[in-house]
């Protein structure tokens, strides 16, 4: 006797036809409809809510994360912008709300 587990036919059948479904659904950032209206009201929330690097010239995450990611990140070497009394690391600035931030990770062992 051979038994077949339908469950599994029935949910690969379910799962295909969802991923086909969705697979016409437009998901674009470029499309009019993801756009902002006024680019000014756009750029204000972005200033407000997001971290911003002036030598990238993008905003990203405000979050510990977002700044370890962005500036330890293999991506872009930044310059510093100083360097840390204690440790001789570099510092680097970023700006949130029109505000000048420093960003530096201490090696400072005492």
């Amino acid at each position: 006797m051979i038994f077949i587990n339908v469950t599994l036919i029935m949910d690969k059948e379910i799962n295909e036809n969802f991923i086909k479904k969705e697979a016409n659904t437009e998901f674009d950032a470029i499309h009019p409809r993801f756009q902002p209206e006024d680019e000014e009201v756009a750029l204000k929330y972005q200033q407000q809510n997001y971290y911003f690097c002036g030598q990238c010239n993008i905003f990203f995450a405000p979050t510990v994360r977002g700044l370890n990611i962005h500036f330890k990140g293999d991506m872009v070497k930044h310059s510093s912008c100083g360097s840390c009394f204690y440790c001789h690391g570099e510092v680097f600035e970023y700006i949130i709300n029109l505000q000048r931030k420093i960003y530096h990770t201490c090696k400072r062992t005492t």
